[in-house]
């Protein structure tokens, strides 16, 4: 295995171009890792950017939100502007393994992972996100919704590197929220993830709402039906009550060791009540406080 350690991004990237298919990047490695050590893996060239601390940031500006690719998870967590305006990441954060895993996990390695179940992209999702992709020469920005194209794939190609994640400024008396289902609380991989994001109008009258779905379909999705049936319309229990009926109809799980297809469907309705009541809660006193 060769084995490289660039100190920059601008030396990531050509190492990326030179290798291609043969190299594998590692950030926190909490997942190669255990590919390597249990699954039999074996990269043959093996890119170690840990080091890219010009990656590692949450800033805000009057352009929104960047946060670098290299972000650890617990720095998420801790990050006072996201515990208080952009609570469905800190959420995300909370509930994500335990403190030794969140402290070598980064945002990017959780989204370039391309896990149905993984934890960052939900709530991403329903800020309506976009992440920087670059290569050598060049970069592009793309939405998240088309950064997924299935279990363990996404759109980077071999010579990329996702660069950053970047969010536009939240409306006035918006609240966002993520709720997970896993057996050994935040121990294990999430069941089902919902998130979302709702604004509120002076009627209590939802502006805008989104919804995102995690481990219910071979990708993380925005539950675009249940979006449209809460736009414009007086946020009430009875509405809740239909989107989490709607939310359901637009999971496609699957069974396997962790759960039956019909458990996570009945989960997706239940959860995205929760979200859905935390996000509106939070919208209402004019914070981005969850619960």
């Amino acid at each position: 295995m060769e084995y490289y350690r660039p100190e920059s991004f601008a030396e990531a990237l050509p190492l990326l171009s030179e290798f291609g298919d043969s190299a594998t990047v590692i950030a926190g490695g909490t997942d190669l890792l255990v590919d390597m050590k249990f699954r039999g893996f074996r990269p043959a060239c093996l890119i170690n950017i840990n080091s890219l601390r010009d990656l590692s940031y949450v800033e805000e500006n009057g352009e929104g939100l960047r946060i670098g690719a290299l972000t650890s998870i617990q720095a998420l967590l801790k990050n006072k502007l996201l515990q208080e305006e952009y609570t469905g990441i800190a959420d995300a954060a909370r509930q994500f393994a335990s403190i030794q895993i969140r402290n070598l996990a980064t945002v990017g390695g959780n989204l370039g992972r391309a896990s149905p179940c993984g934890e960052m992209a939900p709530p991403l999702l329903t800020l309506d996100a976009t992440v920087v992709v670059a290569s050598e020469g060049k970069e592009k920005e793309v939405d998240l919704t088309d950064f997924f194209l299935g279990p363990g794939q996404s759109i980077l190609q071999p010579d990329e590197l996702l660069r950053e994640i970047r969010i536009k400024p939240l409306p006035a008396h918006t609240g966002s929220s993520y709720w997970r289902l896993s057996y050994r609380d935040v121990l294990d991989l999430a069941i089902v993830g919902v998130a979302s994001r709702v604004t509120l109008d002076g009627d209590n009258r939802v502006a805008e709402a989104r919804v995102a779905l995690g481990a219910v379909a071979p990708k993380p999705i925005r539950a675009e039906k249940t979006e449209a049936l809460l736009k414009d319309q007086l946020l009430s229990e009875d509405l809740i009550v239909e989107a989490g009926k709607m939310a359901a109809q637009e999971a496609t799980p699957i069974s396997d060791q962790r759960s039956s297809a019909k458990y996570r469907t009945n989960m997706t309705a239940v959860l995205t009540k929760r979200s859905l009541r935390s996000a509106a809660a939070a919208a209402a006193k004019g914070e981005g406080e969850g619960e």
